[in-house]
This record gives structure tokens, sequence and C-alpha cells, in this order.
């Protein structure tokens, strides 16, 4: 939109078709019939046309002719991470939970045949699956994976599952919640591999690797070490956390409590200490802070430190032991040691990395051209850093420190009648439910506000009004990349030309955001169009 309204008459004529087209919607009364047709039609389109054996990509051109996850996919692949295979298949329970219609749990079912003939034989997922094999995966690997600069974790097939960016742990929670919904037994011994491969790959200080089982790599010299490092980046260790709770309140077996409890406990084992009393986003095996990608330094991380702190204070109101709140104010006081600046919102800017006893801000930056002729480094100069990976974040610390104040008054007892003092989940008999109640009990502040965005009826008639004749949501602004052309025989190293670009040279696969008026077919847009309809029809409804 940018781009357009550089130009003021095509500008106005956009604004001006915008305004017509949501007259026309306006006039019209928005029922449950034209919500249902809706969604049906735009969810044929997605399945008939756009789906590989029930499994999805992120984005695709229009004529399909080329698709993309993360990074470009194959055309016979489909991606775990959301807004992949595992997003679709939640979304089309949440359709079937709704509206009853057979049509979709079948769609689920599509899915999720096809999210397990990805689970490797540990019992875990990779990133993505490749339904022409492993050959093909591999081949993947090797061209259009190796070469994305910034995706450093695409650069070789280790062969073993990641728990990267909810991949095990958000196919597992699908393949529970479909579990539950019928109780099709076809569907439990794939659970219980996910379960066993969980709580198999839990490490003895009570956290969870990236990658699992390892790879037959040497630890000192490879690059893809930090695969076996205990991790919190991206909601490794919670989120298996957070499975192990929903089985436990499932299945009410409670071989499920100790793997929890020392989950709980290893986010203390590792706060740093004072006055530095944060986190890193991992750790080594003897429990040290560590780096991971090259643009990953060792350092401690403020943002993460603020996640950790929200989530200690809900172990407390679990368990009613104050040690899990002993330390948050240390935290606190760390993390206002290095806010950068103040904003008008209320929240503060603070850096992403921290370097140890020096407390200063380091800053990331790169030179070079792609994978082979390119490296990111770390100073203290915050002009000219990389964009793909910002150097700082932004936190509202007076919102947690509130939170804080709050909860460390509150005389909260040892739970008596349940695991932990989690009344409504233990209370209802509903499983489904519970799985609901466990993940709304983890909502932050920010994504509670977003659930309640958007619900407005303009908007909703203006969703309606916007799919195509096709049933599709094109959208523009979309990641793609350039296409795999081979490896570069030469190259400029010391060339600050994409120091601050998403991507460098051709060479480099990385994505991009494609800034043209160029549209797509999105997954994303698909799922969040779909769910905004869904909690409009459910809001409406009272149901």
């Amino acid at each position: 939109m940018k781009e357009i309204l550089q130009s003021s008459r095509i500008g106005i004529v956009i604004i001006l078709i915008l305004c017509c087209n949501l007259q026309v919607v306006h006039s019209q009364s928005i029922n449950r019939k034209d919500i249902l047709q809706t969604i049906y039609k735009a969810t044929k389109f997605m399945d008939e046309k756009v789906s590989v054996n029930g499994g999805y990509v992120w984005y695709y051109k229009q004529d399909l002719s080329r698709r993309w996850g993360e990074m470009e996919a194959f055309p016979s692949m489909a991606w775990i991470q959301g807004p992949g295979i595992v997003s679709m298949g939640n979304l089309f329970l949440e359709i079937y939970r709704v509206t009853k219609d057979e049509y979709y749990y079948k769609l689920a079912c599509k899915s999720i045949d096809a999210l397990i003939k990805g689970q490797m034989k540990c019992g875990g997922w990779n990133y993505m699956i490749d339904f022409a094999g492993e050959q093909s995966l591999k081949k993947w690997y090797e061209t259009i994976g190796k070469n994305g600069w910034r995706l450093e974790e695409f650069r070789e097939y280790l062969g073993n599952s990641t728990f990267d960016d909810d991949a095990t742990e958000g196919a597992a929670s699908l393949l529970l919640k479909m579990y539950l919904t019928k109780n099709e037994k076809k569907y439990k011994a794939s659970l219980d591999m996910a379960i066993k491969f969980i709580l198999s790959s839990q490490y003895k200080a009570g956290g969870w690797p990236q990658r699992f089982p390892k790879a037959n790599i040497k630890y000192e010299n490879s690059p893809f070490a930090y695969s076996n490092d205990y991790t919190f980046n991206d909601g490794v260790t919670f989120n298996n956390l957070k499975f192990l709770l929903k089985c436990l309140y499932v299945f009410n077996d409670k071989k499920y409590l100790g793997p929890i409890k020392k989950a709980m406990d290893f986010f203390l084992l590792t706060q740093y200490k004072n006055p530095q009393a944060g986190w890193s986003q991992q750790y080594t095996i003897d429990l040290k802070p560590d780096g991971a990608r090259t643009y990953e330094t060792k350092s401690l991380d403020p943002t993460y430190t603020a996640t950790n702190l929200e989530l200690l204070m809900k172990y407390y109101e679990m368990t009613g032991e104050k040690k899990y709140i002993s330390r948050i104010q240390e935290g606190i006081d760390w993390i206002k040691s290095v806010v950068l600046s103040k904003m008008d919102d209320g929240s503060v800017t603070v850096p992403k990395f921290v370097e140890y006893e020096t407390n200063r801000a380091l800053y990331l930056h790169r030179t070079g051209e792609n994978r082979l002729f390119g490296k990111y480094y770390f100073d203290y100069d915050s002009r000219n850093t990389v964009v793909h990976y910002n150097s700082t974040r932004k936190l509202f610390l007076t919102s947690l420190e509130k939170e804080y104040n709050s909860i460390k008054q509150k005389n909260i007892t040892k739970p008596v009648k349940s695991f932990f003092n989690m009344d409504s989940v233990a209370s209802t008999q509903n499983k489904l439910q519970k799985l609901q109640l466990i993940d709304e009990y983890f909502l932050s502040k920010s994504e509670r506000d977003y659930r309640i965005r958007f619900d407005d009826e303009k908007f909703i008639k203006k969703i309606i009004s916007d799919l195509d004749t096709e049933g599709r949501w094109l959208t523009r602004f979309a990641f793609i990349s350039n296409p795999y052309i081979g490896e570069p025989a030469s190259g400029d190293s010391t060339t600050t030309k994409y120091a601050a670009t998403r991507v460098g040279n051709e060479y480099d696969t990385s994505p991009f955001e494609n800034t043209t008026e160029e549209k797509y077919i999105s997954t994303g847009e698909f799922i969040r169009n779909i769910s905004m309809l869904l909690r409009f029809l459910e809001k409406k409804e009272g149901m």
C-alpha cells in the first residue's frame, strides 16, 4: 500500500473502490449462511487446488508455479511450522467444532494423515515433510536450503527431529486434539510415539534441546553444535512443558508430573547470577550460556528474560511455591539496567543481545554477498545493523513489574485437590476443553488483546466481500525468494551493499518481502480470515 499511495491518482482510485465495496457490503445484513458459504468456498479451494496430500506451505504464486514455507519449497513438500500443515489441521478441527459439519472433520483427517506420514521413526518431526521421499528432501537441503544465507538451520540435513518453531510439539498437540475429538484409535499409536519422544528427549536438568536425537556432529567444531543445547529459543522448553501438562490432565497420569516439575525448575536453574539476572537463549550441556547461529552470539537476552519471568509467576500460581518468584525482582532490575529508551506507549526498547560482565548492548552486522562470501559479526555500534534479526526489541516492562507486585502480595497455597492450582482445568470432564483452558491460561496480554480485535461486523463483511470468485483471499507483500541458480565461484566478502537487507545477491535463497503489487495465495491470510469468521459466528450466536 505504501507504493500505491506514492501516486496520488492511483491512491484516490483505490480509496474510492474500497469505499464503494464497503457500501455494497454494508447495505446487506450479515447472517450465518453468508459466513458458512464463505468458509466452505474458501476451504474447498485450499483443499482441491492448493493442498498436496493434505499438506500446505505458507505462500503460493497464483498459478502455483512456485511456493514457499520459511524458504522456497518443492511442489512435493508441506511445511510443519505455522502457518503450515499443523495450523491448517487445527483450523479444520475448529471449523468442525463450530459447524458440526463432517466435511471439515474429513479435511482434518486428511491433513493429520499427511502429518503422520511425515513423522520420523524417533517419534518427532522435521521442519517440513517431503512426500517425494528422503532423497528429494536431501536434494532440497543441498540446493535451496544450503544457500539461504541467514537461515543457517537449513544448511545441512541432520536426519533428526526439531522442537524449533513449535514443529514437534505443535504436531503432537494436534494429534492429541484429533484423538480426543472422536477417540479414533488409528491416531493413538502416532500420538503415543510423539509422547514417548518428548519424554525421552528431556535432558537430565529438565530442559530440551533444539533437535533430537543428537546429531552425529563434533560438538566443539560443528556450526550445528547448538542444536544439542538446552533451548529456550522459540519456546522449546515451555512448549514441551505445556504439552506434557495437557497430557497430565487429559490422561490423569502422574507419570507426567515429574518431567513437568523438572522443566519448571529448569527455569530457576538457568537464571544468570546477579546483577545480570537474565537468561540466554541456549545453554551448553554443562549449563553455561551459549550462542546458536552465527548471528546469535553468546549473550543474555532481555526479551526471553521477560518471557521467563512471566512464566515463573504462572508457576508460582500453579504450585504456591515461592521459589518461583524469589528472583523475579532481580530479573526486572537487570532488564531496567539495559533499557535503551522509553516510548510514549509505555514500552521500553532493550537490546536483543547483552554482553556478559560488561552489561553492554551488542549490535549485529554483516558484510559480503551470500553464504559463501559473507559473514556476520557483533560490535557496540548501533548503526547499520542487520534488519532480518533486529538488535533491539520492545518490552512492556511496567506491566511486567505491576504483575509481579500484584502476585507477590497473594497468599497462594499449594494445590490440594488437583495436580496444580488450575481448578477450571481440573473441574471440567470435557477433555478437549481442558486443552483449550490450558492454552488460555498461558496466553500473554498481547495475545489476549489480539483475540478480541477485528470482530466488528463491518470488518467481517469486508472479509466476505474480499473472497474472489475462485474462493481465494489474495494478498500482497508475500515473502518470496530468489530461485536457486547454483553456487557462486567468486564474490566480494567485504561489500556492505547487503548489510541492511533481508537478502544478499542473486545466489542467496533467503526469503524477502515482495513490495510490488503482485498478489499471492497466503495460507496465513486464509487461517486469519476463517478464524475471525468463526469467532464472529460464535459471538453472534452466543455459542
